[in-house]
C-alpha cells in the first residue's frame, strides 16, 4: 500500500487539478466583476471554495471517489485554512432570486464580491503551499497531506523567587557566621585584659541579643512594607487579607492603621513572586485589581479567587497563578501571530 505522506498517485493528482480548476474560477470570477456582472462572479468564487474544500476532503480521508465533494465534518481543524474555507461557504453560498416578497433580490456589489475573492485566494495560496501545488504547471501535488502542525513549544516555568529568597538568605547567613567567627577570635585574645563594667564609646557588644532571629529580619534590598501595602493598594486588596498574605499574626495597629515592619526572607520571597505577577498582568494589558479579585474557572482554582487562592496556598499560589498567566501570554502570542 502507498505510503499516506506521500500519497498515491490519483489522490495527489486530484488535489493539484482541483486547486488549479479552484483558481481558473477566481480568474473568471475577476473578470465577471470588472464586467459588472457580480452575481455571476459569486457563484463562481463559491464554486472554486467547493473545489477546495474537495481537495482537502480527499486529503483528509486518503483517497479520492471521482466525485470531487466536499466533506467539511471530515477534515481536520489543523488542516490549513478550513475556517476561512467554512466561512466562505456560508458567505458566497446560492441565494433566492426572489425576496420573501416577491421582488427580485438586489445582487451583490463588486466591493463584497472582490473581498471574497480575495480571501479566497488567500487559502487558496496557504492550500498551494502545504501540498506542494504548481498552478501554472500540471504536475501531481508533491504531497497528499499538509505537513503536521508542530506543537506549542512548553511553557517556561515561573521564575522560583522563594529559591532565590533562600539563597539570598544563606549567603546573609554564612557572612554573619564569619564575622561573629572573628569576634569570637578577639574576644579569646582579650581574656588576660581587665574587664570593666562600663562600656567605653568604641566598644560594641558582639554577641546577639536574646530573643532576636537573624531570618527573620533581613529582607531583600528595596523590599519592605510601604513596598508592600502600594501594592496591595494598586490591587484593591482590603488590609486585613493583605495581612492575612503574610501569615505572621500581624494585625491592624490600636487605632486601626496599617503596621509598618521589616519583611523576612519568607514575605520578601513572596512578594517578589507577586511583583513578577504583577509585571504579567501588564505585559497581557489586564487591570491588576479586578483580576485578582475575579474567579478562574480554570483547573486548578475551580471558580477560587486569585488573591484567595495566594492567601491559602502562598508561594505555591503564586507559582500557580504564575504558570496559568504564562499560558494565557503564549496562547495570546500565537493566536496573534
Amino acid at each position: 500500500m502507498a505510503d499516506r505522506a506521500a500519497g498515491p498517485a490519483t489522490l495527489r493528482r486530484a488535489i493539484g487539478n482541483l486547486l488549479r480548476m479552484a483558481a481558473a474560477d477566481l480568474e473568471d470570477a475577476r473578470k465577471l466583476v470588472r464586467s459588472r456582472s457580480a452575481r455571476s462572479a459569486r457563484t463562481l468564487v463559491h464554486a472554486a471554495v467547493l473545489k477546495m474544500g474537495a481537495a482537502l476532503s480527499a486529503s483528509a480521508v486518503g483517497r479520492f471517489d471521482g466525485e470531487g465533494e466536499a466533506r467539511w465534518h471530515a477534515i481536520p481543524n489543523h488542516f490549513p485554512a478550513v475556517e476561512k474555507l467554512q466561512a466562505l461557504v456560508a458567505e458566497t453560498g446560492y441565494r433566492h432570486a426572489l425576496q420573501d416578497d416577491g421582488s427580485p433580490r438586489q445582487p451583490p456589489s463588486a466591493t463584497l464580491v472582490n473581498k471574497a475573492i480575495k480571501m479566497t485566494k488567500e487559502a487558496l495560496a496557504e492550500l498551494c503551499l502545504a501540498f506542494g501545488v504548481d498552478l501554472e504547471g500540471s504536475r501531481p501535488a508533491a504531497r497528499a497531506a499538509p505537513p503536521e502542525p508542530e506543537p506549542p513549544p512548553p511553557p517556561k516555568a515561573p521564575p522560583n523567587t522563594y529559591a532565590a529568597a533562600q539563597k539570598l538568605q544563606s549567603q546573609r547567613a554564612g557572612r554573619e557566621g564569619d564575622k561573629k567567627g572573628s569576634n569570637v577570635v578577639q574576644l579569646r585574645g582579650r581574656r588576660s585584659m581587665p574587664q570593666s563594667s562600663s562600656t567605653g564609646p568604641g566598644r560594641r557588644d558582639t554577641l546577639s541579643r536574646p530573643g532576636t532571629s537573624p531570618s527573620r529580619t533581613r529582607t531583600a534590598p528595596g523590599l519592605t512594607s510601604n513596598t508592600f501595602w502600594a501594592l496591595m493598594d494598586r490591587w484593591g486588596v482590603e488590609d486585613g487579607s493583605a495581612l492575612r498574605l503574610l501569615d505572621r499574626g500581624r494585625e491592624l495597629t490600636s487605632k486601626g492603621q496599617r503596621p509598618r515592619f521589616k519583611l523576612s526572607s519568607e514575605e520578601a520571597g513572596l512578594l517578589q513572586a507577586l511583583q513578577n505577577i504583577e509585571a504579567t498582568l501588564n505585559t497581557l494589558a489586564k487591570q491588576s485589581s479586578a483580576w485578582v479579585s475575579a474567579p478562574l474557572a480554570e483547573a486548578p482554582f475551580k471558580g477560587a479567587r486569585p488573591i484567595d487562592w495566594i492567601i491559602k496556598r502562598r508561594l505555591a499560589g503564586t507559582r500557580d497563578l504564575s504558570q496559568h498567566l504564562l499560558q494565557k501570554a503564549l496562547t495570546a502570542s500565537v493566536a496573534q501571530g
